[in-house]
């Protein structure tokens, strides 16, 4: 039977589905951040790691078909492939599977879209919005990482709620009910 291991990695968590050439999820697992806006490269790779190891544990022959990864942060096809070189080492992974990196706006466009056209927004750690026509021209805003401005990213409604909340408490603002 072939496997598919999915990768979903932001600035907060990873999130990993390994499913079944049925489309049957067989598992779901969490870890820390894998973003490469966030983290080093090597705890990305670490934190992917992490997020199936339960399941490599239980299923040792475990051999995947296809591996896709989506992280914040990659937006050059350097950084793409490089990606994709190294996780040619994960648990599961071997000469003969398909792997793809790219950044995780695709993810979560392909998760709802289904490869067609489509619009997503995802307002994380950081913030981008992308879409794609059926002609295959796409487009984006924002996406720069949160420590760049990406405005309406939990991050900085994060931040603004704290510089309200120590305006209004210096004085330098009138007190609300925020």
């Amino acid at each position: 039977m072939a496997f598919y291991l999915g990768i979903d990695g932001g600035g907060t968590k990873t999130k990993v589905a390994i499913i079944n050439e049925k489309n049957e999820t067989v598992y779901i697992g969490v870890a820390g951040p894998s973003s490469t806006d966030t983290v080093l490269i090597d705890t990305t790779i670490k934190h992917i790691r992490e997020a199936y190891a339960e399941y490599v544990k239980k299923h040792k022959d475990v051999s995947f078909d296809g591996i896709f990864c989506g992280l914040g942060g990659l937006v050059s096809i350097e950084d793409m492939k490089h990606v994709e070189s190294l996780l040619r080492y994960l648990p599961g992974a071997s000469n003969h599977t398909m792997i793809t990196a790219r950044n995780d706006m695709e993810n979560a466009l392909y998760s709802g879209a289904c490869f067609e056209s489509g619009m997503t927004l995802i307002c994380g750690t950081g913030m981008v919005a992308y879409a794609k026509n059926k002609a295959g021209l796409s487009a984006k805003a924002g996406g720069w990482g949160f420590k760049e401005g990406d405005e309406g990213s939990s991050y900085d409604l994060g931040m603004q709620a704290l510089k309200h909340v120590a305006k209004a408490y210096d004085g330098r603002k009138e007190k609300d009910d925020f």
